[in-house]
């Protein structure tokens, strides 16, 4: 399982009716990071979500130590990098076909709605000017063909959305 900084953990189990428990949040380090203390319910059922991945938390494999009395669990997890925020672009060189020519693959991360973006020349001459909706993850993946009129040189993608903006430079060649 993969967390991130200030995720939720749920703890989900059984044991014996009305137990009481100690949870406790192992860094990758093995020291003890948070302790919280419960008890299941009439039913033995366990339900926690009180642990929460600290917001500075290091990357690597973290642990979950549950015990009652002389019973014990411990599982793994993986805390991951936390999510950039904020609109992300790249440009990376595309495909070529016959009848349309050369290409670059536009990618746009974090968006929100709808991505307006504007390609213009070193000199701020625009280009040309697109506009997509974001997928429901934020994202667009997003071929653009060269017009047959650009020249070679150093052009910048400027991306807006309704968070933000964004931009990258990259050449044709």
């Amino acid at each position: 399982m993969e967390y991130r900084p200030n995720d939720t953990i749920l703890i989900l189990g059984n044991t014996n009716p009305n137990s009481f428990l100690t949870i406790e949040l192992f860094d990758p380090n093995g020291k003890i990071v948070k302790t919280k203390e419960t008890f299941s319910d009439k039913n033995g059922k366990i339900s926690n979500n009180e642990l929460r991945i600290p917001s500075d938390a290091k990357v690597g494999t973290w642990a979950i130590n549950v015990k009652s009395g002389p019973n014990f669990d411990n599982v793994k997890i993986s805390v991951i990098a936390s999510k950039e925020e904020g609109l992300i672009v790249n440009v990376s060189k595309g495909i070529e076909i016959a009848g349309y020519g050369k290409s670059i693959d536009i990618t746009v991360s974090n968006a929100a709605q709808k991505v307006d973006m504007i390609i213009t020349t070193s000199e701020g001459i625009v280009i040309q000017k697109l506009s997509f909706p974001a997928s429901g993850k934020g994202e667009i993946k997003q071929p653009w063909f060269i017009p047959s009129n650009v020249v070679p040189g150093t052009y910048i993608l400027k991306v807006t959305d309704a968070k933000g903006s964004a931009e990258t430079i990259f050449t044709i060649n």
